[in-house]
């Protein structure tokens, strides 16, 4: 399975070169009702907000999604397509979990249960992985990770590539000034990593492949900033 990661051309590049993605704190999450689109009275909104500083203590997350097709996610997630896509082959190995998109808070009956207070662990769990519809455009993939196990650098926690998550594609925004030999240097000896440069489709709302090479920036063209 093929899934695409998000992110901004200064992280990009310094993820493919140490092997690793950054995982997301579940307090950091750009939606407000993550981790609680469960709410009712004052009692149950507290506990939930408990649950979720709970569960942000011990778990992070990575986003992924299907495809890097779709403008807003490079608007939103990549720097304004300045940014980069990694695609990853994951295998089975290790579970990947697909949000579900409603357009309603969630409520008892959703749980099948008389009571809020009756829902167990696993009920708990699945409100993890709701989000409301109008976010339905991402499709997004989640897998959890324990942080006690990851890698953590200046507060910030990573998990490093691995047969189960390899980094097999690079594609970098339409409007980044990225070129080709920075991201071949950044890929250095990981095999059969494909590498596409990104522009915006001519006759629908896409994001596509840039087939003529003349449109990659060239490192000449950069500021010995960017040229770093």
């Amino acid at each position: 399975m093929r899934l695409y990661y998000f992110t901004k051309p200064e992280h990009g590049l310094e993820n493919i070169r140490r092997r690793r993605i950054k995982i997301a704190r579940i307090k950091d999450l750009n939606d407000p009702y993550e981790f609680i689109p469960l709410m009712g009275d004052r009692a149950l909104r507290k506990g939930m907000r408990e649950m979720k500083r709970l569960a942000d203590s011990e778990y992070g997350i990575v986003c992924f999604t299907s495809s890097w097709e779709h403008p807003m996610m490079w608007s939103h997630y990549a720097d304004r397509h300045r940014g980069v896509c990694l695609g990853f082959d994951v295998v089975s190995a290790r579970p990947i979990i697909p949000i579900e998109y409603t357009p309603h808070l969630l409520a008892e009956k959703d749980f099948k249960v008389q009571q809020i207070d009756d829902i167990d662990t696993l009920d708990y769990m699945r409100t993890w992985f709701v989000k409301f519809d109008s976010w339905a455009y991402e499709a997004e993939k989640r897998m959890v990770f324990q942080l006690d196990q990851e890698e953590v650098e200046n507060g910030l926690y990573f998990h490093r590539f691995e047969p189960a998550l390899r980094l097999a594609e690079v594609v970098v925004g339409a409007e980044s000034d990225i070129t080709r030999d920075q991201v071949t240097a950044a890929i250095g000896d990981l095999q059969n990593v494909e590498l596409t440069k990104a522009r915006l489709a001519f006759q629908r709302f896409a994001v596509v492949k840039q087939h003529q090479e003349s449109m990659w920036k060239k490192t000449e063209d950069l500021d010995p900033e960017h040229a770093m």
